[in-house]
């Protein structure tokens, strides 16, 4: 194919590197200013704009309470570098109500397939050994339990093989996924691209962050639906270079959840 332009958005350096491979008159990004070897190597190719801001220096930006914009605002500024392109917003001053009247939105596909009340997105970035698989199997069985006593319908989105006594393990493709969002009344879920599918359809959102560059995730990817919830997770050691599961309290999370659920239904 052949583009007119190309807007690289979440850009890392694969993203910058396919960006530059695909044929296009134009391609558009943004440059984190901390991270300038992408910078020196890319810059040739785009017309951007540099991010002042990095998670990397989270501490200085809560103590100087700096405003950290939410990627569909950085997205948003991409595209103002294409002056053929009038947004006509104030992207400095933008409120979360704003977020919320621009936020992008997904078609889902009609399919005969069950439906459930809530969902949970696994993440397996995150639980990748015994101690971290241990806590998520006890938090999906407690949360299971409570939500059939409720009468609802749970299933918990994997491609793991397990089988809980509990919870309904689905694995889903891209479109059943769309269908089953559109129809939930809650989804619960690692920071991630479930989390950006659910605010589009405006689904309310439990989302779950790590406690590592929390202040600057739980700002850069919040979710957009009308109502969501966020748990901080700590799930990092103390010097938030590694996982550490061993002192996380399951039923602590549980309870978070359940207490958010109940505000939901």
């Amino acid at each position: 194919y052949n583009f007119d332009r190309i807007y690289v958005f979440s850009p890392n350096f694969v993203s910058y590197l396919l960006g530059s491979l695909i044929n296009s008159k134009q391609r558009y990004t943004y440059f984190y200013k901390t991270k300038l070897v992408n910078y020196y190597l890319f810059k040739s190719k785009y017309k951007f704009f540099l991010d002042q801001f990095d998670k990397v220096y989270e501490e200085e930006y809560i103590y100087s309470n700096v405003r950290i914009n939410h990627e569909l605002v950085q997205n948003l500024l991409v595209l103002r570098e294409d002056k053929d392109i009038n947004l006509n917003l104030d992207l400095e001053n933008i409120t979360n109500e704003d977020l919320r009247n621009i936020r992008p939105f997904l078609c889902s596909p009609s399919l005969n397939m069950e439906l459930f009340d809530i969902l949970f997105f696994d993440k397996n970035l995150f639980f990748n050994n015994k101690d971290s698989i241990d806590f998520l199997r006890k938090l999906l069985n407690e949360i299971g339990i409570y939500i059939k006593n409720r009468n609802l319908r749970f299933a918990f989105i994997t491609n793991r093989e397990w089988n809980l006594d509990n919870v309904k393990i689905l694995r889903a493709s891209i479109p059943e996924v769309l269908y089953l969002v559109s129809n939930a009344k809650v989804v619960i879920s690692f920071d991630g691209g479930f989390v950006h599918i659910a605010s589009a359809f405006n689904v309310p959102i439990i989302c779950l962050f790590s406690n590592r560059y929390f202040y600057f995730d739980s700002y850069r990817w919040a979710p957009l639906s009308d109502v969501s919830y966020v748990i901080k997770l700590d799930i990092f050691d103390e010097n938030l270079n590694s996982w550490d599961f061993s002192n996380l309290d399951y039923f602590n999370v549980f309870y978070q959840i359940k207490y958010y659920l109940e505000k939901l239904i």
